[in-house]
Formats: C-alpha cells, sequence, structure tokens
C-alpha cells in the first residue's frame, strides 16, 4: 500500500500499519485532529509531504461529481502475473530511454524486450498483433490511429505561436540520476527527503523516451492541450460549431474562446477524479516500491515462506521472473551505473514519484479529460454522419518525426496518409501518459485506464456543457451537438437530449442515455 513520506523500515522497505491507518482515515475524514494525527517520516532531511491527501472527495462546478465516475477499470494485484507484466515493460522503457523511437525495429535491446515481454500471458491493455507485442505496438497506446505514423504524435511536434510569441518543440532532456539504485538512498527518497535538482543535458525534439520523460516531469496541468488546441487551429483544423451561418461566429460557444477555456476548465475536474480514486479507492504502490519489493525477494529468502514470510511476495517474484532475461539486463545495466546488482528501479527523476498513490495516473485523467475535449469541439470528421475522419495529411498539413532529437524531418512512411486528427490526438493523450512510465514512476494501467476515467467525466462535463449555450436550445437551434470518437473506437453524439451511441459504430463499451445528475439552471431549461 501507498507510503512515501512515512516512515520504513530500513530492512524491508515497509511502513508501519497503523501509519498507514491513519493516512485513511484522514482521508475519509480530513479534520485537522486526523490529519495532525499523521506520522511521517522523522527523517532531518524529510522536505515532502503527502500531496492532496485532502482534496480527494472535493466537488466539480461542471460534470459529474468525482464519486460518479467510472472507476479506473485496470487493477489488478501487486503479486499477480499483469502486474509482473506492467513491471516489466516499465524496466524495458528505463532500458530503452536513449533508444529513438524510429529504431525500435532494427535495436537489439529492443528485440530483448519484445521477446521478454511477450512471454507474459496477459499483456493487459497493451497494443497487440495477433497477441503479440510488436516493434510497431510496443509502448503505444491503444486507441484508434495510435498504431499509425511516429510514435510521437504531430501535437508534440509542430511549432506553434502562443499569441506574439513563436513556440519551437525542443525540451529539455533531463539525464538519470544514480541516487535511487541503492538501498539506503531509496529509503531516503521514500522517507520523503528531496536529493536535488534534475540535470540537463541538451534540448531536444521527442526522439526517445528520455524526451518524452522530462516533457512529462514539469509540465502545468492543461499546458499540452492548450498547445495542440492552438496547433489545430493553426494548422487548419476548425471548431466544431454553427459555421454554416454567414452573419455571426460562434466564439463563445463552441468557437475558439470557448475551446480555450474548456480545456483548462476540465482538468480541474478530472484531476479531482484522479485524487479521488488515488487516495479514497486503489492506493497503489509505484514502480520504484515494486521494484524494490523484488530487489527484497531476491535478497530475502527467508521472506518467501508462505506461513512466516510476506503475503504475495514468493508470487510477486515468480510472475516477475517470467522476464529473466530482461532482468539480467537490469541488473547489469544497475552494476555499470552503480557498480553493484540491483534490481532497482532506474528512475528518470532524483525525488523519484510523486507521494501520492500510482493508480490512476493524474497526468493520465487530465490528458484523457483534454483530449476528449477537443476531439469533440474540433472538427475531426469531413461527413455529417461520422464516418470519414478528418486526415492529418491534408488542407496544407504534413507529417514531421525526428531522428536523434536534433531536427524534424519529413515524415513519408506508407502510413503518412492514414494518420488522422483523431489519432493523433488519441495519439497525444498516450505519449503524455506512458511518458510518465518512461520516467518510471507509472505502470500502464495508471495510463490507459486513467484516460478512460477522464474521458468519462469529461463527456459528462460536456453533456452539461451544452446546457449553458442559448444556441443549442429548442428555441434557437443553432447548434445540435458534438461527435465524439471515444478511445475504444465507438462513436457517440453529446446533445441536449444527453449521450448516445451512433449505430454506425459498434459501440463495445461507452455511454448511452447519460442524463445530468445535478440540475442547472439553463437556456435550454427554459424553453
Amino acid at each position: 500500500m501507498f507510503s512515501k513520506t512515512l516512515a520504513h523500515d530500513p530492512e524491508t522497505g515497509f511502513p508501519t500499519k497503523k501509519h498507514v491507518d491513519r493516512v485513511l482515515a484522514a482521508e475519509k475524514e480530513p479534520t485537522s485532529s486526523n490529519l495532525d494525527a499523521i506520522v511521517l517520516s522523522d527523517s532531518e532531511h524529510r522536505v515532502r509531504k503527502l500531496e492532496g491527501l485532502t482534496n480527494s472527495r472535493s466537488g466539480s462546478d461542471m460534470g459529474d461529481p468525482p464519486e460518479e465516475v467510472v472507476v479506473c477499470p485496470y487493477f489488478y494485484q501487486i503479486e499477480s502475473g499483469e502486474s509482473a507484466f506492467e513491471m516489466a515493460e516499465v524496466y524495458g522503457m528505463a532500458l530503452l530511454r536513449d533508444v529513438p523511437f524510429a529504431e525500435y525495429s532494427t535495436n537489439p535491446t529492443v528485440q530483448m524486450v519484445l521477446r521478454n515481454l511477450n512471454k507474459f500471458p496477459s499483456k493487459t491493455s497493451a497494443p497487440t498483433v495477433s497477441g503479440s507485442i510488436t516493434a510497431q505496438t510496443l509502448f503505444r497506446g491503444s486507441g484508434p490511429g495510435e498504431d499509425v505514423g511516429p510514435y510521437i504524435s504531430q501535437f508534440l511536434y509542430k511549432s506553434y505561436n502562443y499569441g506574439a510569441m513563436p513556440i519551437e518543440q525542443m525540451y529539455n532532456e533531463n539525464l538519470d540520476p544514480t541516487n535511487m539504485l541503492d538501498m539506503n538512498g531509496w529509503l531516503a527518497v521514500q522517507n520523503g527527503e528531496d536529493p536535488g535538482s534534475v540535470v540537463t543535458k541538451r534540448r531536444a525534439y521527442t526522439a526517445s523516451g528520455r524526451v518524452l520523460g522530462s516533457i512529462v516531469h514539469s509540465d502545468p496541468a492543461f499546458q499540452c492541450y492548450y498547445a495542440a488546441a492552438l496547433i489545430a487551429l493553426q494548422q487548419g483544423v476548425e471548431t466544431e460549431g454553427y459555421t454554416t451561418n454567414q452573419i455571426s461566429t460562434a466564439w463563445m460557444t463552441t468557437g475558439p474562446p470557448d475551446l480555450f477555456t474548456s480545456v483548462a476548465h476540465v482538468a480541474a475536474g478530472a484531476l479531482r477524479t484522479a485524487w479521488l480514486q488515488k487516495w479514497g479507492i486503489t492506493m497503489r504502490i509505484r514502480p520504484e516500491v515494486f521494484a524494490q519489493r523484488y530487489e527484497l525477494a531476491r535478497k530475502r529468502a527467508d521472506l518467501l515462506d508462505k506461513r512466516t514470510g510476506v503475503p504475495g511476495l514468493a508470487e510477486l517474484k515468480a510472475h516477475v521472473e517470467t522476464a529473466s532475461e530482461l532482468l539480467e539486463a537490469v541488473l547489469a545495466d544497475n552494476k555499470a551505473r552503480v557498480g553493484e546488482e540491483t534490481a532497482l528501479l532506474a528512475v528518470q527523476y532524483p525525488e523519484g514519484s510523486p507521494t501520492h498513490p500510482s493508480l490512476p495516473a493524474g497526468h493520465a485523467v487530465i490528458a484523457g479529460a483534454c483530449v476528449t475535449v477537443l476531439k469533440a469541439m474540433l472538427k475531426t470528421f469531413d461527413d455529417d454522419a461520422a464516418t470519414i475522419e478528418t486526415k492529418w495529411v491534408d488542407s496544407g498539413r504534413t507529417a514531421v518525426h525526428a531522428i536523434d532529437g536534433t531536427a524534424l524531418l519529413d515524415y513519408t512512411a506508407a502510413d503518412a496518409r492514414e494518420m488522422t486528427v483523431n489519432g493523433e490526438l488519441n495519439k497525444l493523450a498516450s505519449n503524455v501518459a506512458l511518458g510518465r512510465d518512461f520516467a518510471g514512476v507509472h505502470y500502464r494501467a495508471d495510463g490507459d485506464g486513467g484516460l478512460r476515467v477522464g474521458e468519462d467525466y469529461a463527456i459528462s462535463y460536456l453533456a452539461e456543457k451544452i446546457h449553458t449555450y442559448r444556441e443549442a436550445s429548442k428555441k434557437y437551434d443553432l447548434f445540435q451537438g458534438w461527435v465524439l470518437k471515444k478511445f475504444d473506437g465507438s462513436v457517440v453524439a453529446i446533445t441536449r437530449k444527453g449521450v448516445r451511441p451512433l449505430g454506425h459504430r459498434r459501440h463495445r463499451r461507452g455511454v448511452s442515455g447519460r442524463r445530468r445528475r445535478r440540475k442547472r439552471r439553463s437556456h435550454s431549461d427554459s424553453d
């Protein structure tokens, strides 16, 4: 169970049960006395606190309240084969942090990682081809269109103007620290110590997992999606408003200002939803702790006994060692870094993970919500029936990618013409969510599941938002609603009557007939 900033046993790394119980009590009833009863580590170097423990049951001013949003669909016991697969994926990402995405089809370490990941019976939500992960699907998201074109979304490559300021999407590339690769350093970080600042290597385009992990280390909540809105409009993608009217623009009703403010607004409710599920439901440990549990299992055979040892530790060890060749590479890599064979995780950030639980990822829930708003409020279909998706390489738009991070090159592979605006937005969401995995602070379930949580919240947000538009009321009927292609591939219409699936797409796990749960005075209500 998550316990960062609490005191941990120096031998095993486990917290004290009563200390965790006090955290749980304060989450349910965040009174001053319950908060004061929590015992944080007494390390003289501890500077970190629990992040947002009291935020988990706050409401949202639009959209479903956090407790009514779908719960993260991917939850696996730590000692399960599914969790072992996702930990192996994180280990693989750490080993491949510097391998350019463009070289995945030929790199020998990539081939080794693929061999080991494919040994697991369950690949959880990872995209596969005939049941196997391939170089083309490795570390990608599972949304429609994410397997087409470069690994990185065009929305993380294209330059844009932020007002009068030109922005070139080159990012500070952060080097790996080594402070968490021995038990003393790992323990200090778990006890809430902050070992120092990030070391920057260079500025680069997003060509590798290292750059992606750097982007999602210090990004403000909705930065990538506000930028995506600007990029979309500047690349000729229009908003989904009543644009056929020749007298007045839509403006604050589905026009550009509405798009920009909605991307920011939806992020707040999404984050509150994530915090309820983190603290109030899952309390999942971070990958840096999972790796330590495996290291403990390697070193302490006495703890594997089913009667006297740590429950589930033997099962965890057995499942993780499915990827034996990958683990040997991790041990060798860590020995090269610090002179010691250890299975501790090479996290990209010196402070390790944030001080809140892993599932779902806050980055992913925001990504799911903001990208859902973008897909709904931008024109992503070329026909009214929503059967023809808007291509990315069209209307003057081109596709680019980066090989070594120093320059952007035209992407001219055969699948460039198959890239869509929807697909690149899905890819943006997964790049952010799985970028946190590249850094070593999340698992795939946190990201893929978090996107679904954010999407569900954003749909309720839009279903309520449309009732604030006078133009959408029965009296005026200027705006009929949005059409959205969800992460599962189904298509829904969001109108003043609710949310309904469109029949021409197979509806696997969508929302049908959702109604607003809170009465809000609006123009539609008065008609």
